[in-house]
């Protein structure tokens, strides 16, 4: 069984490497018949699934004299559907999957066990390995440099939802890269690269006007009626600095500029200088304790986010941050 195994980070590559094989096993290339290769495994039932929320079920996984069935909700979009189905052959496939499984393609919607949750993040790697496989993903980025015009191409050529493709395509990006998808006005999913340290866009909220402003690149592309996003954000940053007060008075001085209340200023302080503690505890850990890194690093933490936008803006704000980070380096 997954929790079982000891790392799940292990079990994961193990579940991808299951879906690598079959890929090999039957020189499967995009968009993959998925339907057919499931019927190869199981019986295929596709009808309404009377739980909430609910893509598919496996039922008789690894049990000896009865059939594995496969049951796809269809109700789903057709594009949902052919995910479930690469998920439910992972479950399938996987020797540690057994039993029954009710499914669902999200499993954060689902409130379940760890071991649940386990279990269908191997599903979903299985299906995201088999339906955009790793040296397809790795053609594609290699002739193209738009990170959206790549989302894109994966959505329509490995007939997946746009969510899917860019999460895939985080597999491969590196850090300091986030993404988002907006349409009519709204953003309807966002992330990000592991190790990125800007926040991803709130889910559901209105687009902003111009995120992430400070980006190396910005790309975009129409998909599905809407505009997918990815923007590179820069590893370091500098400024010059000609200022004789210390990060202390220059704080001090925003929170007069920006009419933070007396009696709010200390916990007004202290939240600002936690963002740039995590920011350059952010730096170390990855090895690039630099000021410039430092300052990068501060800026998306608080660009984008709520709460910090007259902050951000006022004028001192580069200052603060240059200052605030010499001495974080010095030490």
């Amino acid at each position: 069984m997954a929790q079982e195994r000891g790392d799940v980070g292990i079990a994961v590559d193990v579940a991808a490497n299951f879906a690598r094989r079959l890929v090999a096993k039957y020189k499967l290339s995009p968009p993959i018949d998925v339907e057919s290769l499931v019927r190869r495994y199981a019986e295929l039932i596709f009808a309404h699934i009377p739980f909430d929320g609910a893509d598919g079920i496996s039922l008789n996984l690894k049990v000896i004299g009865k059939t594995t069935r496969v049951i796809v909700n269809q109700n789903m979009p057709p594009i949902r559907q052919r995910f479930t189905m690469a998920h439910e052959l992972g479950h399938v496939i996987i020797p540690w999957h057994v039993g029954t499984i009710i499914d669902h393609v999200n499993p954060e919607e689902a409130q379940e066990s760890s071991h649940y949750w386990k279990v269908e993040a191997e599903a979903n790697v299985f299906a995201a390995e088999l339906l955009m496989p790793t040296d397809y993903v790795e053609d594609v980025l290699s002739n193209v440099r738009d990170l959206a015009e790549a989302n894109r191409l994966l959505a329509s050529e490995c007939q997946v939802s746009p969510v899917a493709s860019a999460k895939r395509l985080t597999s491969f990006a590196p850090e300091n890269v986030v993404y988002a998808y907006e349409r009519n006005g709204v953003t309807e999913f966002s992330g990000r690269t592991e190790g990125t340290i800007a926040n991803a866009l709130s889910w559901g909220n209105d687009f902003p006007s111009a995120p992430f402003d400070y980006a190396e690149s910005h790309f975009t592309a129409i998909l599905n009626g809407g505009h997918i996003h990815w923007w590179v954000l820069p590893g370091e940053m500098h400024f010059d600095v000609d200022d004789g007060r210390t990060w202390r008075e220059i704080l001090s001085s925003i929170a007069e500029d920006i009419g933070v209340p007396s009696s709010n200023v200390e916990k007004f302080k202290a939240s600002v200088n936690g963002v740039v503690a995590y920011a350059n505890g952010a730096c170390k850990r990855n090895g690039r304790h630099t000021v410039d890194a430092v300052v990068s690093a501060g800026i998306q933490r608080f660009k984008d986010r709520d709460g910090y936008e007259q902050f951000v803006d006022n004028k001192d704000f580069h200052s603060f941050l240059v200052k605030k980070a010499q001495e974080l380096v010095g030490k």
